[in-house]
Formats: C-alpha cells, sequence, structure tokens
C-alpha cells in the first residue's frame, strides 16, 4: 500500500505531534529545576583521489552517501535536570553539505534529531537517532572517515522513529521501531524492528558483546538519494564486539541475512593503537568482506590516521581499497568541532 504525499504529511504531523506529548509528560515525570544548552559549530573540508578516475574527489564515501563532504552545520544539545540528574535531552544536529557531482549543488542534511528522556525503568527515544543494530547503536562515527558496516549497506547509521534503552549492572538491551528509511523520513508502509541485547559495559569494564536481530519492510536509500524503488524485505542477524586493552583498540562486526530478496553478509574487523598524551594520535587498520544484494562477496581494506591538533581541530586521512572496484582512493579531512 502506497501513501500520498498528503497522507505522508499527516503521519509526519502525528509523529511530531507524539513527540510533544512524550516529552510534556517527562517533563511532569519529576520537577525540572535548571536547565543547560551546548552549541557547537561543525565544519569539514573533504578531498580524496581515486586511482581509477585519476581525480579528485570531494567525498569520503560516495557522492550518493551523506558522510563525508564539505560541509558547515551546528550541534545543538540541551540538557533539562532535577535533584536526580539529567531528565531530558533535547539534540538537534544539522549541516549544509556540498555535493559536488550534482552540479555544485549543496545538500540540507538533518543527522540527530530527537527527544531523550528518562523514565526510571529505562530511557526512551524519539525522532531521528540510532537503531538498535550493531556497532552503529552505540559507536557514533559520524565525523569520522573510518565507519562501520551500517555504512557499508547493512542496516543505518540513523533513522527516523523510537527506541527504549535499559542499562543493567552486566550488560544492556536496546529496542527500535524506525522507518526504515535512513536519513529521509517516508510512508510507505516502511517499518523496521532491531534489538539489541549486550554483555559489558565498554566504559567501566573495556569490553562489550552484543547480539542483534533486525526485520521489516524497508527502503533503499543512500543518503538523502533512492536507489531502488518500493519496498523490499530486510531480515538480518549480527554479532559484534568493543575490546579495549592498554592503548589497543579491537572491533568486530558480523552481519548476515536478506537484503532485497537476495542473501548478504558483512564482516568488519577493526584494530586501533593509540599514541600520545589523550590518545592524540590514532593509527587503524580495518579490512571488511561483505556481499550486498545483487553483487558477488568482495574484499574491502582501509587503514586511517587520526590526529587531534587541538581541542576543536582534528586532521583525518584513509585509505580504501575496494576488490571490487580495482580502486584505490587515498581521502583527507579536516574536521571543526568548536563550542561558541
Amino acid at each position: 500500500m502506497k501513501y500520498t504525499a498528503t497522507q505522508s504529511g499527516l503521519m509526519l504531523v502525528k509523529l511530531i505531534n507524539l513527540i510533544v506529548i512524550v516529552f510534556t509528560i517527562l517533563l511532569s515525570v519529576q520537577p525540572v529545576e535548571a536547565s543547560d544548552s551546548l552549541f557547537f559549530l561543525e565544519s569539514q573540508f573533504v578531498l580524496g583521489y581515486s586511482s581509477t578516475k585519476a581525480e579528485l574527489e570531494y567525498y569520503s564515501f560516495s557522492y550518493n552517501h551523506p558522510m563525508q563532504k564539505p560541509s558547515l552545520g551546528f550541534d545543538y544539545l540541551h540538557r533539562f535536570s532535577s535533584d536526580y540528574g539529567d531528565r531530558i535531552i533535547l539534540a538537534l544536529q544539522g549541516r549544509i553539505a556540498w555535493n559536488n557531482m550534482f552540479q555544485n549543488n549543496f545538500e540540507t542534511q538533518v543527522y540527530n534529531a530527537y527527544i531523550r528522556g528518562k523514565l526510571g525503568f529505562a530511557d526512551i527515544w524519539f525522532g531521528h537517532s540510532r537503531p538498535a543494530f550493531g556497532l552503529s547503536s552505540y559507536l557514533d562515527t559520524h565525523a569520522h572517515l573510518l565507519q562501520n558496516l551500517s555504512m557499508e549497506g547493512f542496516g543505518y547509521d540513523r533513522d527516523w522513529g523510537a527506541g527504549l534503552y535499559k542499562v543493567y549492572n552486566n550488560g544492556d538491551i536496546n529496542l527500535s521501531l524506525t522507518s526504515g528509511s535512513g536519513m529521509p523520513f517516508i510512508s510507505e508502509g516502511n517499518y523496521l524492528i532491531n534489538l539489541r541485547t549486550a554483555y559489558g559495559v565498554i566504559e567501566r569494564d573495556n569490553f562489550n558483546i552484543g547480539l542483534s536481530i533486525g526485520f521489516g519492510n524497508t527502503a533503499d536509500f543512500m543518503g538523502y538519494h533512492r536507489m531502488n524503488p518500493g519496498l523490499s524485505r530486510t531480515v538480518l542477524t549480527g554479532i559484534d564486539c568493543s575490546y579495549f586493552v592498554n592503548n589497543h583498540e579491537f572491533r568486530l562486526e558480523s552481519v548476515i541475512g536478506d537484503m532485497q530478496n537476495d542473501y548478504v553478509h558483512g564482516f568488519l574487523f577493526r584494530y586501533g593503537i593509540n599514541f600520545f598524551d589523550e590518545n592524540r594520535l590514532k593509527i587503524e587498520f580495518q579490512p571488511v568482506l561483505e556481499k550486498t544484494a545483487g553483487q558477488n562477496e568482495f574484499f574491502k581494506f582501509y587503514t586511517a590516521v587520526t590526529f587531534i591538533i587541538n581541542e576543536y581541530l582534528t586532521l583525518r586521512s584513509m585509505y580504501n581499497y575496494s576488490q571490487a572496484t580495482g580502486d584505490g582512493k587515498i581521502i583527507c579531512q579536516l574536521y571543526l568541532y568548536k563550542i561558541i
């Protein structure tokens, strides 16, 4: 069943009304006594070189992909607090990115746009945030050149909907119901349900291992660009793990399932080593083995270097080789994130 533009607009209005109602309820759970706001300026310049095209590229992943491109934006956080600590967090992050492959058009991007509240028994969120699947459910790489499997086409890094998150003594459980469209919001009978349960608290135990499942009818978007019309059945299962020891970081993620009526699988391993005080220099290596819908299995390899120049300026570079295309790319990024 397909919805008209009017029906889609009504669905969006209902979603906004629901967010306002939930926001009001959360405010009434505990008396709010104080608030605190943070406003950051975010800007980046990205420049790459493709060996097969023998030309410069002004993006890191793909011209259809929202990250990373030359852009200017902001990140706004507002915390409502009581005697019991932070009760509600309002987050909004957006940017204007230069999409040089489309006649120098500029693309408006909404990345984070959610309300998160503490209900006592769990945290709940509404808006545009992280679905409960894999490394992307807790590892924020929106500013990084090196990405998780969600950026390889296995699920979504951000999606419109709602989620429930509960932390236990030895782990957490994360549930989300989202649109299954990623960056844009559409309403054509699409949906995606994800559940991730994990053991270990990374900030305390230096490790976390999670099991994820997801299913629904999803739309095939890369960023804001629709790759295929209609919806397709999606069923994914995955395992992910993060482990830190001294200055070494190990992460892996493995996903198998069915997307667009085809068997798919992906495997990622990431090793990083940190140097200097406050880990100002990081070197990472990441092999990826994947089979996406309609494609044969192929191999990718990434190596990345990150150097923190100061508290608000970071320099990153990455080399990426893809067996499917035979292309080797070198990408550099200068990233600014400064409170104002």
